[in-house]
């Protein structure tokens, strides 16, 4: 392989040199060996019959009259005859002064004499005799008319029934017809029918020089080589680069000829194809592999042509053989730019150098600047020059510009337009333009010089600038723990098409840190994320097939409940109607107040809270054993309340007993007697006794009272 391709680039540069010396030639003024030579200097072209029959480029014949037995063809077809009738071309049967004959071709004709023989009855004059004159017209096709051609027609004497030849020479005339008026002899009344046996115009063809080699049609072609897997078929791309006489270097669409058992292949094959445009046959190396992951050997030397000041075009990719024996033409390359002086004039020449992507080889670009052919009927050049390279997938995943270069070889410039769509809309080009469109996108351009001449350039290429949208829902199962994804990915139209979802989860909102989250991995169907007792955070974006990824997208999940509270038996029913909030709230007793066992029943009616609230004493009252049950009905508190003794009364033991009914105090009281009575002060005594009991007994009963409320 190494061979082929070094043998396919020893053949570029002698074409590369070749155009380049023989421009060099032409600008040096040195002259080629045989220009010298006059004898094979190009001369007046050979005078010959123009009106012969047998020739490719015979005329059509007119006449005016012709009877059955006599032909028309006769006129032409190089014979001379005296008494077949069907030989010549007569007038018998139709008198009249004057009667033609007429050439016509396809191919103009010029010519310079005309000679013709004529027929009559001789030696036995009859109804047919020589003409009393003749004359030739050749026809106008700017006035669009027959016009005479001046000079001395002659008639032969004699007295055979052959008269001639009568010969006419005139300065060369170029011309699509002549036509040939006989002037018949009067006939008494009448007219003599005439007749010629021959009818030969001397002269040449004067066909067109064919229109020069198209300068837009490459002198040579990409090298197409691709690697393929076992079962794959071959991915040939649907433009080569060429590079045309004049340059630049530009891409062509290839029409390729891809056999259906392509994916069964083994080892290297062929794969015919030709240009669209012009037809060329092309060619394209199948490389079957075992795997594609063997390294470069080497990259190989580009070169390319251009013209003055016109900026050196090398290609999009660049043809690298690998270590296996193959090889592949589709590496992309980045080439360096040129400084303008390098390429200002003819013979200069340089190299470009280029960063390949997959290979560590530098890739170089030589380039040739030559002069344009000169002619007088050429096409103008044109190219379109984008602004940078797609990205390895073959995409531009940002919107390039382009520039179109055009100069014309006959004539001047009148015109430059380019188009975006194929050429169903033109737009006059005037400075860089950028590409708006997605998708393929063909950028054609369009010179055309004063004399209407035009070439069309075009450059197809692929732009993807969206990335892909990704739509999530997910539900999360607090009871299983686990939160369920469902992913939907789309990718914008016209576009590279959607290549994959990716999704990763961990406990680390960073989504490329791999220490703390899981991989990532490619989403196929809904998958499910554990929750923990931590944050867990769930990453995911698209990418598409032009290498575009979306801004990655991240859902925090809500952490595990691990401590679910177990429902009570029965389970707690709602108070009504509901419990409202104390304002201000109760605070908490320090330390909490402990439920009794069994614990307080309600009252019914319920206590209402006093107005202000009893206070608690302190010491607090404690409850006696057995406790004091409340009198029925129950002991009204005394207004004024009755303020304790101090010291307090003590209780008797046995506790005194209230009587039935109970003693009501006399109206007025009793007023105490004076001291020195005794027996007054006696009764005194038990009535305070009697009093302290009681007042005893209502105390007990209201600390009773107090604490039932404070226990409700």
């Amino acid at each position: 392989m190494k061979n082929q391709i070094q043998t396919r680039t020893s053949r570029m540069k002698r074409v590369i040199a070749t155009v380049a010396a023989v421009a060099l030639l032409g600008v040096s003024g040195t002259s080629l060996a045989f220009a010298d030579e006059t004898e094979d200097l190009p001369t007046t072209p050979e005078l010959i019959n123009v009106a012969l029959s047998d020739s490719e480029l015979a005329p059509e014949i007119e006449v005016s009259y012709v009877p059955g037995w006599n032909s028309v063809t006769a006129l032409n077809d190089g014979k001379l005859v005296e008494k077949d009738h069907g030989g010549v071309w007569g007038t018998y049967g139709n008198s009249r002064a004057q009667h033609y004959a007429q050439y016509t071709w396809e191919t103009p004709v010029v010519i310079s004499s005309s000679t013709v023989w004529f027929w009559n009855d001789e030696p036995e004059p009859a109804n047919v005799r020589v003409p009393g004159s003749w004359n030739l017209q050749y026809w106008d096709d700017v006035a669009e008319e027959f016009v005479d051609i001046e000079g001395e027609y002659p008639i032969a004497e004699g007295t055979g029934a052959i008269r001639g030849p009568n010969e006419i020479a005139f300065d060369p005339i170029e011309t699509t017809k002549l036509r040939f008026n006989l002037n018949s002899q009067p006939n008494n009344s009448s007219w003599y029918a005439v007749a010629a046996s021959e009818w030969e115009v001397e002269g040449y063809f004067n066909i067109a020089e064919p229109e020069p080699e198209n300068p837009n049609e490459p002198i040579e072609w990409e090298t197409v080589a691709v690697r393929v897997l076992p079962g794959q078929a071959p991915a040939l791309p649907d433009k080569i680069w060429g590079v045309p006489q004049n340059g630049p270097l530009s891409y062509y669409s290839v029409d390729w000829d891809v056999p259906a058992d392509a994916n069964t292949w083994t080892g290297t094959h062929t794969i015919k194809g030709s240009s669209t445009e012009f037809g060329t046959p092309l060619m394209a190396q199948v490389h079957v592999v075992s795997a594609l992951d063997s390294a470069v050997d080497y990259v190989e030397y580009s070169a390319t042509i251009t013209t003055p000041g016109v900026a050196p075009i090398c290609p999009l990719t660049v043809l690298a053989a690998y270590e296996d024996g193959s090889a592949a033409s589709n590496l992309p390359v980045t080439w360096q730019t040129p400084a303008a002086a390098s390429y200002a004039q003819v013979e200069q020449f340089g190299d470009i150098t280029g960063t390949v992507t997959g290979a560590a080889e530098t890739a170089i670009c030589t380039f040739f600047v030559v002069d344009p052919e000169e002619g007088t009927n050429l096409p103008p050049i044109v190219s379109v020059e984008l602004d940078s390279s797609p990205d390895g997938t073959g995409w531009y995943l940002t919107a390039p510009s382009f520039t179109v270069v055009a100069e014309a070889l006959s004539g001047d410039l009148a015109t430059i337009e380019y188009s975006i769509d194929a050429g169903e809309t033109w737009l006059p080009y005037t400075e860089a333009t950028t590409i708006a469109a997605e998708g393929e996108v063909t950028v054609s351009a369009r010179a055309t010089d004063d004399a209407g001449r035009s070439t069309v350039a075009e450059e197809t290429i692929r732009v993807d600038t969206k990335a892909p949208v990704t739509g999530i829902k997910h539900t999360v199962d607090a009871k299983q723990g686990t939160a369920q994804f469902t992913l939907t990915a789309t990718d914008a139209e016209p576009g590279s098409g959607l290549r994959r979802v990716l999704f990763s989860y961990g406990t680390s909102a960073d989504p490329t840190d791999l220490g703390n989250n899981e991989m990532w991995a490619t989403y196929e169907e809904p998958f499910s994320v554990s929750l923990r007792d931590v944050p867990v955070f769930v990453h995911i974006h698209s990418q598409d097939a032009a290498g575009n990824q979306e801004i990655t997208q991240t859902i925090e999940l809500e952490l595990l409940d691990e401590g679910p509270t177990e429902p009570t038996d029965p389970p707690v029913e709602p108070t009504d109607p509901p419990v409202e909030p104390t304002d201000p709230p109760v605070e908490p007793t320090d330390p909490p107040v402990e439920p009794t066992d069994p614990p307080v029943e309600p009252t019914d009616p319920p206590v209402e809270p006093t107005d202000p609230p009893v206070e608690p004493t302190d010491p607090p009252v404690e409850p006696t054993d057995p406790p004091v049950e409340p009198t029925d009905p129950p002991v009204e508190p005394t207004d004024p309340p009755v303020e304790p003794t101090d010291p307090p009364v003590e209780p008797t033991d046995p506790p005194v007993e209230p009587t039935d009914p109970p003693v009501e105090p006399t109206d007025p009281p009793v007023e105490p007697t004076d001291p020195s009575d005794k027996d007054a002060d006696l009764a005194e005594t038990g009535a305070n006794v009697t009093v302290a009991l009681l007042a005893a007994v209502g105390l007990l009963g209201l600390g009773l009272i107090a604490r039932r409320v404070r226990r409700a």
